[in-house]
């Protein structure tokens, strides 16, 4: 059993990034990620197997996001409860740290599913696009 959570620090930041890059998608800016966030161990050796992250703000709506999963992480049978059991901890997470309603984004189709059916997300539009810039 893999339940073992802490939060992330800078060296996770790396790590998920790599994570992206070994599933074939784009690195995000370091300075994008917010400093608090989860990750979640196998409890034996202390390999990553998820990490995620929260924006805290100075409302109670916290956004969620870089949910990442470790792509060489073997021992996982990367079933849907392994996933429900790291989105619930991320929520659990967000809420200690103040948060009272989360948004998050996501094309993985089932991170999508675990939301909505395990936890009640709604989405607000399937219409819209993920646009960033860095503003000069």
């Amino acid at each position: 059993m893999y339940n073992k959570f802490r939060e992330t620090n800078p060296q996770d930041i790396r790590t998920a990034n790599q994570w992206l890059k070994e599933w074939g998608m784009h690195e995000i800016a370091e300075e994008l990620y917010p400093p608090t966030g989860i990750i979640m161990q196998d409890e034996s050796t202390g390999e990553g197997i998820y990490t995620g992250f929260v924006w805290k703000t100075e409302s109670k709506l916290f956004p969620v996001g870089f949910i990442t999963r470790n792509p060489n992480y073997k021992k996982t049978d990367k079933n849907e409860q392994t996933t429900e059991t790291f989105i619930r901890q991320l929520l659990l997470y967000a809420r200690d740290l103040g948060c009272s309603h989360i948004v998050t984004w996501t094309e993985n189709q089932s991170l999508v599913k675990c939301f909505k059916e395990k936890f009640g997300f709604t989405e607000a539009s399937n219409r819209t696009s993920e646009l960033i810039a860095k503003i000069i």
